[in-house]
C-alpha cells in the first residue's frame, strides 16, 4: 500500500484529489486484506508516528502530503500531526465499524464520503 502512495504524495495533483486517492488506495487495500485492518486497529495510536513498521510508517507519507498542501496554501493552517490524527481517525473508524457490524457494506462504499469529510476538516478557512 505504501509503495502506491509514494508517487501520489510526490505528484502535482491538488491536495483534495490526492486525499481522495489516498482514501481509495487505503480502502482498496483494506477490502482485500481484512487481517491487515485488524492489525492496524490493534496497534496503539502512538505507533503511527514511530516509523517502526512499513504498515504504520505511512504516517510519514501522510504528514509529507499534508505539509506540502499547507506550504502551497491548499489547506487551512493546522499542525501536520493534528491533521494526521483527524484523517486516521476518520479513515480507520469506517473499517472498524464495518467489522463490528455497525455500518453496512464494504469500505469501498465509503470512499467518497470519507474523502469529502476529510477535505471539509482541512479545507482552507472560508472555503
Amino acid at each position: 500500500m505504501a509503495e502506491e502512495k509514494h508517487p501520489l504524495v510526490k505528484s502535482d495533483a491538488a491536495f483534495r484529489d490526492k486525499l481522495r486517492e489516498w482514501v481509495r488506495l487505503s480502502f482498496t487495500y483494506y477490502d482485500k486484506n481484512p487481517a491487515a485492518v485488524k492489525y492496524i486497529l490493534a496497534m496503539p495510536l502512538v505507533a503511527y508516528s514511530s516509523g517502526h513498521s512499513k504498515v504504520l510508517g505511512q504516517s510519514e507519507l501522510m504528514i509529507e502530503m499534508i505539509q506540502r498542501a499547507a506550504d502551497a496554501g491548499e489547506i487551512r493552517e493546522i499542525k501536520a500531526e493534528m491533521a494526521l490524527s483527524h484523517l486516521t481517525g476518520i479513515m480507520l473508524n469506517v473499517p472498524r465499524l464495518i467489522y463490528e457490524g455497525t455500518l453496512e457494506g464494504t469500505v469501498l462504499d465509503y470512499i467518497d464520503e470519507v474523502a469529502e469529510t476529510a477535505w471539509r476538516i482541512l479545507r482552507p478557512d472560508g472555503e
